[in-house]
């Protein structure tokens, strides 16, 4: 098996989270795509995860409060709607714990930064990004790290 550069396979997942990602964008919170569900499963496995992730459909307007609370989330390519930037600056809210760090990334997008604007009204926002290269091309990936506000 021919091992493949970190940044190409960045460049790989980041191209298909964002087709899956769009189309479950278009129709959240009421129907979510079971292809997006199996492709997330698909890439635990693959990277030899499948025992630590547990991949389920979640209604971003009204969670599950059995969910609890999770150290770590992770969301790519989720900003493609801004009329969801509320709706899931919340359920982050409801879902991270206190001393949680959620972690969301997208291509350059410049409405995106909406979403980032309404997260700091209860998350410490830091940032950092990259130019990766894939077989579209180079683009610049943006890394964001959220963190409650200490009060």
């Amino acid at each position: 098996m021919q091992t493949q550069h970190p940044d190409a396979l960045i460049a790989q997942h980041m191209t298909l989270a964002r087709k899956l990602a769009f189309r479950l964008a278009r129709t959240l919170p009421r129907f979510v795509d079971a292809d997006a569900l199996e492709f997330a499963r698909a890439a635990a496995e693959m990277n030899g995860l499948s025992d630590l992730v547990t991949v389920t459909a979640l209604d971003w307007s009204d969670p599950d409060p059995g969910l609890g609370r999770f150290r770590t989330i992770l969301g790519a390519e989720i900003l493609y709607q801004p009329a969801i930037y509320p709706v899931l600056v919340e359920v982050l809210a409801q879902l991270l714990a206190a001393d949680g760090t959620a972690f969301v990334s997208h291509e350059e997008r410049p409405f995106a930064i909406g979403f980032f604007d309404l997260a700091r009204e209860k998350f410490l926002v830091r940032r950092t990004q990259r130019k990766l290269r894939g077989p579209e091309g180079e683009t610049t990936v943006y890394l964001y790290a959220l963190t409650h506000r200490r009060e």
